[in-house]
């Protein structure tokens, strides 16, 4: 496996986690919306 190709997964593996760290979010904010309106 070359330099380039360790980048590029470690690249994606980065986006990855900020996408997966972004749902999170979305899904925290929705759960706090909810206790709320009970």
């Amino acid at each position: 496996m070359s330099c380039f190709d360790a980048t590029y997964i470690a690249h994606k593996n980065k986006e990855y986690i900020t996408q997966a760290m972004n749902l999170l979010k979305v899904i925290r904010q929705s759960y706090d919306a909810t206790l709320k309106l009970h």
